[in-house]
């Protein structure tokens, strides 16, 4: 729950209280390329130590790989 506040308020002052949007679908649309573009793709996140989202996510799965070929050998 910390983790989805933190994140509601890192948007809102990054996002919200700098612009003024003239529709609602203005609003998503940034919203969206700022969560796409800028919080998962370059900045660092303190809940998995300073590391980019998308670096992390990749260093997961890169784990993942060898565990899922063992698995495949052992059956």
């Amino acid at each position: 729950m910390q983790v989805l506040n933190h994140f509601f308020t890192t948007l809102k002052n990054e996002i919200y209280y700098q612009k003024s949007f003239a529709a609602r679908d203005a609003a998503k649309m940034s919203i969206i390329d700022s969560i796409e573009a800028y919080y998962n793709c370059r900045r660092p996140h303190l809940s998995i130590d300073y590391r980019i989202a998308v670096e992390a996510i990749d260093t997961l799965f890169e784990r993942r790989k060898p565990m899922e070929k063992v698995m495949a050998v052992a059956a």
